[in-house]
């Protein structure tokens, strides 16, 4: 196995417990304009800090971060070296969205675990009830049975958590206040498939792919090291585009293809179980926080979720690029293509949006990622298709993908995601006008494998 002994009991029994989907509540999508996939990249600003310790808060107006305070209280802050635990946990609760009230009881769940030596729950929480006014705590179990708060908080004002400045802050002020042999992030909030991530109603805006990378990048620079987990408890984000943007900033990914369902990921359990084994004396390894995430999914609320290795992610796109211009330059009629991409596994599929308690708005364009080894499939067993070289590079992608790629994937029965292997990619059938140009000149992916150029030539 690629990482150490690495084993999760799938048990349908426990994800189903005789209950199904039908009215429960799945995010709201926010609509994409022009302005926002069309604006410049942000990247974070070096001289620009959200650390509490200097008291220099993100206040944003529009895209621009506004500098409140001095650096008096630097030197103190750089100076101070607590001893490393085993692991440090961090969650991004980006609660200026219509989710907050499920974050709220995500981070009462993590509270009542709490920390301890070996291992730190760190959270940065926005209430979007409080006109964004942001808070970072230090998670700890409450006393006098429970009715006596010891969690540690700092109130650092208003934040855009859409920004990249302000995850990249967050990051860098959790792995120097609390290090620790491992580290693992967790994202709270909304996602958009390869659009990017984490929009924030209260400044309007959204985290786009190339920001989150700018944001993880600085971060793993000005710490010296990779995270060794980063888990996004939204929809959507087990695509190629993220995992490729990651590949230099973590070693692994956790996410869904498919839309999640609110409280679907169980704090609770996977807090209380990493907890429970790093203080055993076998402790918790990277691959035991990686399967307690899994299993703290296996619930009937659960639609798809997998472990992608980032780390093989420049094998993936060495494949895919052999794959696209296999695709660029096939005399195969151009509607043989489309049928293959058409038919595969796609995702916010319609049985389990008409499922739910809520409108989930515009699913355009995330309603046009489909699974990479599904495309990868139905081109080879199109009889249509007569070009040997192009199915043979469709075949190393997709066994590079299931034997490289993916660590473990799930998916529940009976809801059309019978076809999803663990990583998605953005393959549209229906004109991709709006998007082409942010996919081919923006998406770091696009640029490595010419993608961009597939999603150009075959999109309706």
């Amino acid at each position: 196995m690629k990482i150490e002994s690495f084993n999760v009991d799938y048990d349908f029994n426990r994800i189903h417990n005789g209950k199904d989907i039908k009215g429960e509540k799945i995010p709201v999508f926010r609509p994409l304009d022009d302005e926002m996939i069309n604006r410049e990249v942000r990247t974070p600003e070096d001289n620009f800090s959200s650390s509490p310790a200097d008291r220099e808060n993100p206040v944003f107006k529009g895209n621009t971060p506004q500098r409140i305070g001095g650096t008096a209280e630097r030197k103190k802050d750089e100076e101070f070296k607590p001893t490393p635990s085993k692991w440090t946990v961090l969650v991004y609760f980006n609660g200026n969205c219509d989710l907050e009230s499920d974050m709220k009881e995500s981070l009462n769940a993590l509270e009542k675990v709490g920390s301890d030596d070996k291992i730190q729950f760190v959270a940065q929480f926005a209430h979007g009830d409080k006109g964004g006014e942001t808070e970072r705590i230090h998670l700890k179990k409450p006393s006098w049975m429970g009715l006596k708060t010891n969690s540690e908080i700092e109130d650092i004002g208003k934040t855009n958590m859409a920004h990249p400045q302000t995850l990249k802050d967050f990051v860098t002020w959790g792995m120097k206040k609390f290090p620790a042999e491992h580290y693992m992030l967790i994202l709270n909030g909304h996602g958009m498939g390869f659009v990017g991530s984490l929009p924030d109603d209260h400044a309007d805006d959204i985290m786009l792919t190339p920001e989150l990378k700018s944001a993880m990048d600085s971060a793993t620079k000005e710490t010296g090291r990779k995270l060794d987990v980063v888990g996004f408890d939204s929809c959507l984000m087990a695509n190629a585009e993220t995992a490729y943007a990651l590949k230099d900033s973590t070693d692994f990914l956790v996410g869904s293809e498919e839309v999640v369902i609110s409280g679907n990921w169980d704090y609770s359990e996977f807090a209380s179980k990493m907890k429970e084994k790093v203080n055993s004396t076998e402790g918790l390894t990277v691959a035991n926080s990686l399967e307690e995430l899994m299993k703290s999914q296996q619930n009937y609320k659960l639609l798809t979720t997998s472990i992608i290795d980032c780390r093989d992610m420049p094998g993936f796109a060495d494949k895919l690029k052999n794959f696209s211009e296999k695709l660029i330059n096939t005399q195969t009629p151009a509607q043989e293509i489309r049928r293959s991409f058409r038919d595969a596994q796609h995702y916010c599929q319609p049985k389990i949006l008409e499922q739910a308690s809520n409108n989930p708005g515009n699913t355009s364009p995330m309603d046009q990622m489909r699974d990479v080894v599904s495309v990868a499939y139905n081109v080879i067993t199109n009889d249509n298709i007569g070009d040997t070289e192009l199915k043979q590079s469709a075949l190393d992608l997709a066994k590079f993908v299931k034997e490289q790629v993916i660590i473990f994937e799930m998916h529940r029965k009976n809801m059309d995601l019978s076809n999803s292997s663990g990583i998605s990619i953005y393959t549209p059938t229906t004109s991709s006008e709006k998007y082409t140009d942010y996919y081919q000149n923006k998406i770091d992916l696009s640029a490595a494998t010419r993608w961009g150029e597939v999603v150009k030539k075959f999109s309706a």
